[in-house]
């Protein structure tokens, strides 16, 4: 297969192992891979024979599960030939639903190391803003409610309340 400029998006939900017979690039060939990392396994990517001046770019990360929460990195394998391995360039970042990761490629094993780098903000964000949203109009509608409640309490001759007649005041005690 002979490439000038090209995306192989192997992000479908599925681990598997691409390989090619014979790869030649001239320019780029960008890559979109999914990575387990519960499992500590991502697409693999492999050619029996390389050929060309082009370079391989791990442009995305399509992360299926996150660490367990007690490790804070894994190293996964992902390309497995050796004409391969100096050839590749990978994206620096990552992010799961949950978290985002560093990703570092090591042109020597052809392994890609995931290091949890903190929670995923643009997830968290939805959420947290959800949440004071509805904290504050619960908060400006018990404000209105209760300023806007008139006291209406009419007194008779003796300076008593008439029956049935109510007056709710905040920090009253009744």
């Amino acid at each position: 297969m002979t490439v000038n400029n090209a995306v192989i998006d192997m992000a479908n939900n599925i681990i598997q192992e691409h390989n090619f017979n014979g790869l030649k690039i001239n320019d780029k060939l960008n890559i979109v891979a999914d990575a387990d990392l519960q499992n500590k396994t991502m697409d693999k990517f492999s050619a029996e024979s390389f050929d060309g001046a082009g370079k391989i770019n791990l442009k995305a990360v399509n992360i299926l599960t996150d660490i367990d929460n007690s490790e804070e990195s894994v190293e996964t394998e992902f390309v497995t030939s050796d004409n391969l391995k100096d050839k590749v360039s990978s994206v620096n970042s990552a992010a799961s639903k949950l978290y985002k990761y560093n990703v570092n490629y090591n042109s020597n094993s052809g392994n890609i190391t995931f290091t949890k780098a903190g929670g995923n903000s643009s997830i968290m964000a939805g959420a947290v803003a959800g949440s004071v949203g509805g904290a504050l109009t619960q908060a400006n509608v018990l404000t209105q409610a209760f300023t806007t409640i008139g006291c209406s309490v009419r007194s008779d001759k003796t300076g008593k309340s008439k029956t049935g007649s109510v007056c709710f005041r905040i920090g009253q005690n009744f």
